[in-house]
């Protein structure tokens, strides 16, 4: 597992920057009607993932595609907590005996 890095220079990033370099699967889409139908490609590439808690926003960026998706923290966080949560109620029932499959 790769080590998250405190940026520390205002020249970059706000002092409360965050980053971790990853790796990240790149997905491809097949659309039809402006709608994504399929997945067409998926393929392992590095990616930088980085946050400010000041500016409210994390962001993935693919430096060799020259891709990046920022989303916001607060909205990324409500979506891992759910995930979370979620994985413990199907613990707690696979433990109790009740979960299907």
């Amino acid at each position: 597992m790769s080590t998250v890095v405190r940026v520390n220079d205002p020249n970059i990033a706000p002092l409360d920057g965050v980053a971790l370099e990853a790796k990240c699967i790149v997905t491809r889409f097949s659309t039809g009607k402006n709608k994504a139908v399929a997945i067409r490609s998926q393929e392992m590439a590095d990616c930088s993932i980085k946050a400010s808690m000041e500016l409210g926003v994390m962001s993935i960026s693919v430096p060799g595609r020259a891709q990046m998706v920022s989303i916001r923290i607060d909205e990324a966080l409500s979506v891992l907590r759910e995930a979370a949560d979620a994985a413990n109620d199907v613990a707690a029932s696979r433990k109790d005996g009740t979960a299907d499959g």
